[in-house]
């Protein structure tokens, strides 16, 4: 029933780099607020357009964690 083969750190799900160094700056409290750019799905204009997020990073998860911090007025995320 259960396979005991761990998951190698590439299959496991995590967080992108991008996503821990934002938290790690609002989580500082050296900012009252962060404005970001380029963090738009899509990438906006600061990443390869074509380039494809890898699979093991929850996304969905860290794009609802940047609506509620916009919701509290702590982060804005500006788009293309």
């Amino acid at each position: 029933f259960f396979d005991d083969k761990r998951l190698s750190y590439k299959d496991t799900m995590r967080p992108t780099t991008g996503f821990k160094r934002v938290m790690a700056i609002v989580a500082s409290g050296l900012c009252t607020r962060v404005d970001l750019y380029g963090f738009s799905s899509g990438g906006g204009k600061y990443f390869h357009q074509k380039a494809k997020p890898l699979k093991h990073h929850l996304l969905a998860a860290e794009h609802y964690a940047f609506r509620v911090l916009m919701s509290n007025d702590q982060m804005c995320v500006y788009g293309q």
